[in-house]
């Protein structure tokens, strides 16, 4: 069982909003990005290249094999995530 759009939103919204990811504006917009895509039902379509033109301003032609923009970004938004949630009280 998936959470609800209505669950998903809110918690995306304070995430975002926690000092974390107040001043980190690139990893936000990955973020939001990736959950956004989920929540409308366009996982299947989340590709390296598609975060790489959407999110990171590369030409269309970008290729992550020469540039490796789009994982070092998912490594430090995942080392953020783990922070946020560390952090958070039980």
């Amino acid at each position: 069982m998936s959470p609800s759009d209505d669950r998903i939103k809110p918690h995306l919204s304070k995430v975002l909003a926690s000092p974390l990811f107040l001043n980190a504006t690139r990893q936000s917009q990955f973020l939001e990005f990736v959950v956004t895509r989920a929540v409308e039902g366009q996982s299947a379509e989340i590709k390296e290249t598609l975060i790489g033109v959407k999110v990171y301003g590369r030409d269309p032609s970008y290729d992550p094999k020469e540039d490796s923009i789009v994982r070092a970004e998912a490594s430090r938004l995942r080392a953020k995530l783990r922070e946020y949630y560390a952090t958070l009280k039980p």
